[in-house]
């Protein structure tokens, strides 16, 4: 995978080329690299991992992990049950001209509600709150939240094989005389 870098004092673009899956064992990264090359699948624009903000000369999509939330498993009992995570990932768009912004914005929630029927990914457009966008140092703007699951197996410890039958030996039995005695004598 070829990764062009480019940093900024407000963000970290990527410029992703002839992206191929595998090769990662952290699955932030993983999804990371997904998203980016579903994204550069559907247009020509930046692609910065980064909050939202206006780069202005050129049309970018910005992609920013919001939030991370666990996603609790029922327990069997027998193993340590996986760690399975929500990934909140915010996609916003911005460049010279809005309304392209905005039609590159429109493709983008097609196709990941596209995916929601494959991968998972589920569409979140409820409003972030405009303390979120404050923080960001952004007016509020239009959005996509795609809530991504993650599953993480925990290496199960190796429990020795029986190799031989159980060795069973028998002792002489007791009996045993006296007062049971119960609570409060």
């Amino acid at each position: 995978m070829a990764i062009g870098r480019a940093w900024n004092s407000r963000w970290f673009c990527l410029s992703v080329t002839n992206v191929s899956a595998g090769g990662t064992t952290n699955v932030v990264d993983r999804i990371d690299d997904e998203l980016l090359a579903w994204i550069k699948a559907q247009t020509d624009a930046d692609v910065c991992l980064s909050p939202p903000g206006s780069r202005g000369d050129q049309d970018t999509v910005n992609v920013y992990l919001l939030r991370i939330e666990r996603d609790p498993s029922p327990r069997d009992g027998r193993k340590k049950p996986p760690l399975q995570l929500v990934l909140h990932y915010l996609v916003t768009t911005s460049g010279p001209n809005l309304a392209q912004a905005h039609r590159l914005l429109w493709d983008l929630i097609v196709s990941a509600a596209a995916r929601s029927e494959t991968d998972g990914w589920e569409v979140d457009f409820r409003p972030l709150p405009d303390s979120t966008w404050a923080a960001f140092a952004v007016v509020p703007q239009p959005s996509l939240m795609l809530r991504i699951p993650v599953r993480h197996e925990w290496e199960q410890p190796k429990q020795p094989r029986v190799s031989q039958p159980p060795e069973l030996e028998a002792s002489p039995s007791t009996p045993l005389s006296g007062k049971v005695l119960g609570p409060g004598g």
